[in-house]
C-alpha cells in the first residue's frame, strides 16, 4: 500500500507544491486548508490519489473530520507536514492583540493541535512528522517579535518530539528563508511589504522546499534527517 502524506496549508504556495510534488510520485495526499475551493482542481484530477479537504488547523473538530475522511479514503497515514502558517508583521507599538493571538493559534496551536491529533496514526506506522517552521525560529527581526515567537515555540515543539519519540517516529525540522509565495502579500504593514518585497521575490522556490521534504523522508530506515535550513543563495 503507499504511503499517505497529510499537509496542513495545502492551497498555495510550499504545501501545493508539496502535494504536486507527492502525487507525481505516487504517494497518497491528503490536503487541508481553509480555501477549500483552491483544492478542488487537484480533487478533479487527480482524484485517485489525492484528497483535499477543508480544515482549520485552530478548529479541532476540522481536523479531527479531516483525519477521519483521510484513514477513511486510504487506509492510514503516515507523514504529516506541519506547514500551515501565517504572519502578520509590524511594530509592536502598532499591533493589534488580536493579529497576536492569530499567529499564536495557527503557527503554535495549530502545529500541536494536528500533531496530537495524528500521533496515534503516525505511532502505529512509525511514520514521519516533518515541521516548517522557518529561519524566524532562529533568528529575530524587528517588526517581527510574535511571529518569531510563534516559529521558535513550533521548533522547540517539535525538537521535543524528536528527542521522546526516536524509535518510534522520524521528526524533522525545515527552516527556509526567504520563500516566493503569496506571503509576502499578507504582511498587512505596508512599509514592511514594501521593505522585504524583493527579498520574497528574489526569495526560494517552493518547490526547492518540496525537494528537501521528499528527501527528509526518503531516507533509509536507520536514517533521520532531524534538521534543514534553507536560504537564497545571497539573500536571508
Amino acid at each position: 500500500m503507499n504511503k499517505t502524506i497529510f499537509i496542513t496549508g495545502a492551497s498555495s504556495g510550499i504545501g501545493f507544491a508539496l502535494c504536486m510534488k507527492m502525487i507525481r510520485k505516487g504517494y497518497n495526499v491528503v490536503g487541508i486548508a481553509r480555501r477549500q475551493e483552491r483544492l478542488e482542481e487537484l480533487n478533479n484530477h487527480y482524484s485517485n490519489h489525492f484528497l483535499g479537504l477543508y480544515g482549520d488547523v485552530t478548529n479541532v473538530e476540522s481536523i479531527q473530520n479531516a483525519i477521519e475522511k483521510g484513514i477513511e479514503r486510504f487506509g492510514k497515514i503516515d507523514i504529516l507536514v506541519n506547514n500551515a502558517g501565517i504572519g502578520i508583521l509590524g511594530p509592536v507599538e502598532e499591533a493589534k492583540l488580536e493579529d497576536w493571538n492569530t499567529m499564536i493559534d495557527v503557527n503554535v496551536k495549530g502545529v500541536m493541535n494536528v500533531t496530537n491529533l495524528l500521533l496515534p496514526q503516525l505511532i502505529k506506522n512509525k511514520g514521519h512528522i516533518v515541521t516548517i517552521d522557518s529561519i524566524a525560529a532562529h533568528e529575530v527581526y524587528a517588526g517581527s517579535a510574535v511571529y518569531c515567537a510563534s516559529k521558535f515555540a513550533a521548533r522547540a515543539f517539535t525538537t521535543g518530539l524528536e528527542k521522546e519519540l526516536r524509535g518510534k517516529v522520524r521528526v524533522t525540522k525545515i527552516s527556509p528563508g526567504y520563500v516566493n509565495t503569496e506571503f509576502k502579500d499578507h504582511l498587512n504593514n505596508k512599509e514592511i511589504q514594501k521593505n522585504l518585497k524583493s527579498s520574497f521575490e528574489n526569495g526560494l522556490n517552493p518547490d526547492s522546499i518540496a525537494d528537501a521534504i521528499y528527501f527528509a523522508i526518503n531516507q533509509d530506515e536507520n536514517i533521520a534527517i532531524n534538521e534543514i535550513m534553507i536560504r537564497p543563495f545571497g539573500n536571508a
